[in-house]
């Protein structure tokens, strides 16, 4: 049979069916799929997902449950605890009891009630942020961040949530009395107190005043004031590649760093009206401010980029990994800050740039100016706390409050030595590891090294300076040793009113305890040198630090609580 004996028309038609190969056909599938590479809307979600993901809808929802949780702490009941007393022992058979000097100041009126921090605690850090993305862009060319107002809102709204969560929580867990709970209460003060009636007359009063630990308007204000100076570092990014290009440059950024403190200085004041109201104790304030400030740390850390991180500052942490994505699959590098050639500076703009002598002025001009604050600052004079021991419906007698009726004893480290020695140890551990350790081991060169620690050490005791000085004059808290201070004359019977103070230096000297200089001096100091060399030295450091302190700290405690 000829070999074209079966073939097809086509295949005679073409000539020879022989040069033809049999194709077997694959089975038909069930169901015919396109791949995923050749259906692009394959994997698409849907419009809402997509609009749920673009704007963290969950994570706000989430966020606002975890708020409502915490609002409704509010509905726990307050720790009752007994109603604080002073027990005196007239006799083997009489004894008087008084109130508690430390809860019975006077209520006053709040200088920023809770309305008015809500408002502009959320105000100015979102105003703020609306500036920066929508207006400035249109004024000067700077970064546009996509979707930087969702992420901002967001970390506003987690760092509220958590502080307020455990703010509330120890609140009513606590039940600490303010410091004017027996006026916030409405105490009877003409009946004579047994030690045990409770002579409240004002329930809601009563509860109110079971709350002072911690401080919710300090807690409020350090979380979102900390946000907006993380924010505004993050968005500055001070630590730019170029940020020593020139005198001025220099100078600007470190302008930048002191306007970026700004908000936590308002913070402070906030945290400061509370003591000076009689709303709440240092105590509180100090743990209030502790929990907003690691709120803020940790909201800002779970949005957004390092603020030490140049290439990352400011950014949310979606833009980042996007950018990650896209340097990882692109090879292109990024472009210098600059290729075009500039003109050979004139010696002194050098000397200017290369000792950073613009930044060191304005630290050291900013540090004059904290240091005057004692100066210009009124000093806030509040009144002398007593102990009220009513002997009947007619007669009360006055005692000194002991917790400031303590001994003024000789300061083991007076602040000109403090000044010296922390000083002289930070300065000679950074000449030690950059002329004496590469001499004797292998470390890192690292230039201008000392002159950047040195600009370091001034800008974080300015700083501190600016924010201690600030505080002590606002508060005018008294010192342990406030009666020996100020030459109180104690040979005189008070009345709980009258001024027996001799020396008026003493007095307001003895009207600065709170916060300590001290101890702000020398956790700068030792903070910066820690920072600074923890990779290469860090039991050296460690153990100068822990020797200073416990030589520094408990000479202060003649002086300050």
């Amino acid at each position: 049979m000829p070999s074209n004996a079966t073939a097809t028309p086509f295949e005679l038609e073409r000539g020879s069916a022989s040069e033809f190969l049999s194709v077997t056909t694959p089975p038909p599938a069930s169901v015919w799929k396109p791949h995923e590479e050749d259906d692009a809307s394959a994997n698409r979600p849907k419009r809402w997902l997509r609009l749920l993901n673009e704007y963290r809808v969950a994570e706000f929802g989430a966020t606002l449950v975890m708020f409502l949780v915490a609002k409704s702490f509010t509905l726990m009941a307050v720790n009752d605890r007994p109603i604080p007393r002073i027990e005196i022992r007239l006799n083997s058979t009489t004894t008087v009891y008084a109130r508690d000097p430390t809860v019975d100041e006077k209520k006053l009126y709040e200088q920023v009630p809770m309305w008015s921090l809500i408002v502009f605690g959320l105000g100015i850090p979102i105003l703020t942020n609306l500036l920066l993305n929508f207006v400035l862009p249109k004024i000067r060319d700077v970064r546009v961040i996509p979707h930087d107002v969702r992420d901002f809102l967001l970390s506003l709204a987690q760092g509220v949530t958590m502080s307020t969560l455990l703010t509330q929580f120890t609140k009513h867990v606590t039940g600490r009395f303010r410091p004017s709970f027996y006026d916030m209460c409405g105490w009877d003060y003409d009946a004579v107190w047994d030690g045990v009636t409770n002579l409240c007359t004002d329930a809601a009063g009563e509860k109110e005043g079971r709350k002072s630990f911690p401080s919710g308007h300090a807690s409020f204000a350090w979380v979102t004031m900390l946000l907006l100076t993380l924010y505004l570092l993050g968005r500055s990014r001070l630590n730019c590649s170029r940020r020593s290009e020139s005198a001025v440059r220099g100078g600007t950024k470190a302008l930048k760093l002191f306007l970026c403190f700004v908000p936590c200085l308002a913070a402070s004041w906030v945290a400061i009206t509370r003591s000076i109201d009689n709303w709440h104790h240092y105590s509180d304030i100090l743990a209030g401010s502790i929990i907003g400030a690691i709120s803020a740390c940790l909201a800002y850390s779970y949005n957004y980029g390092s603020i030490f991180c140049w290439k990352y500052a400011g950014l949310p942490c979606e833009a980042i990994h996007e950018k990650i994505k896209k340097h990882s699959s692109d090879t292109t590098t990024v472009p210098a800050d600059s290729t075009e050639v500039r003109p050979s500076p004139k010696k002194w703009h050098k000397l200017f740039h290369e000792y950073r002598v613009i930044e060191y002025a304005f630290a050291i001009v900013l540090y004059i100016i904290a240091r005057r604050l004692g100066k210009w600052v009124k000093m806030h004079r509040r009144a002398f706390p007593r102990i009220e021991m009513r002997l009947n419906s007619t007669t009360s007698i006055w005692g000194r409050d002991p917790a400031m009726d303590q001994e003024k004893l000789s300061e083991q480290v007076p602040m000109y030595m403090l000044i010296i020695v922390s000083l002289a140890i930070a300065i000679v551990v950074n000449l030690s590891i950059n002329y004496v350790f590469p001499r004797l081991v292998k470390v890192r060169d690292i230039e201008h090294d000392f002159r950047d620690f040195l600009l370091s050490l001034d800008q974080a005791i300015t700083l501190s300076t600016f924010l201690v000085n600030f505080m002590k004059n606002m508060t005018g808290r008294f010192r342990p040793c406030f009666y020996d201070m100020c030459g109180w004359n104690y040979d005189v019977v008070w009345d709980g009113t009258t001024d027996l103070c001799s020396d008026s230096d003493g007095d307001d000297e003895g009207r600065k305890s709170f916060p300590s200089g001290h101890s702000s001096f020398a956790w700068s100091v030792m903070g910066v040198l820690t920072v600074s060399y923890w990779d290469s030295v860090e039991l050296l450091t460690v153990c100068l630090i822990l020797f200073f302190f416990c030589k520094a700290l408990p000479s202060r405690a003649c002086k300050t609580h």
